[in-house]
């Protein structure tokens, strides 16, 4: 009986904290077979991976050493972050029409209170 010879890889896990850790897997795993040993459950579609820093299909074959990153297509929290961004965004819009507002009002009483140069000044030489 032959003993299935191993191969490592090294797993990269990019779900908010991150990880990294060697495994050892039997040679001939596809990466479909590694994501179902690391993310059971998990549907694949949700996920980029990435071996050697290019996407892969399901049937490709892992060989030794290669760097494998799984990482979801949407982190957990990023829609909340995001909308936390956009309010942000709007109350600084806001604001900021407030302030030129503010700034249109108190350039327009300074005006108001400089003479014109509409007409020359006149001599009052008698």
């Amino acid at each position: 009986m032959t003993a299935e010879r191993m191969i490592k890889v090294m797993y990269v896990g990019n779900t908010g904290g991150g990880f990294a850790r060697m495994e050892e897997i039997p040679e001939g795993t596809s990466i479909g077979d590694f994501f179902r040993k690391v993310k059971d459950g998990d549907d694949v579609n949700n996920y980029t991976i990435l071996v050697g820093g290019a996407v892969v299909t399901r049937d490709t074959v892992l060989k030794d050493g290669e760097r494998i990153t799984i990482t979801p297509k949407n982190l957990k929290g990023n829609d909340d972050a995001a909308a936390g961004d956009a309010a942000k965004d709007d109350k600084d819009s806001e604001d900021s029409e407030a302030k030129t507002d503010a700034e249109a009002d108190a350039n327009a009483a300074v005006d108001a209170t400089k003479p014109t140069c509409e007409e020359p000044a006149e001599d009052n030489q008698e």
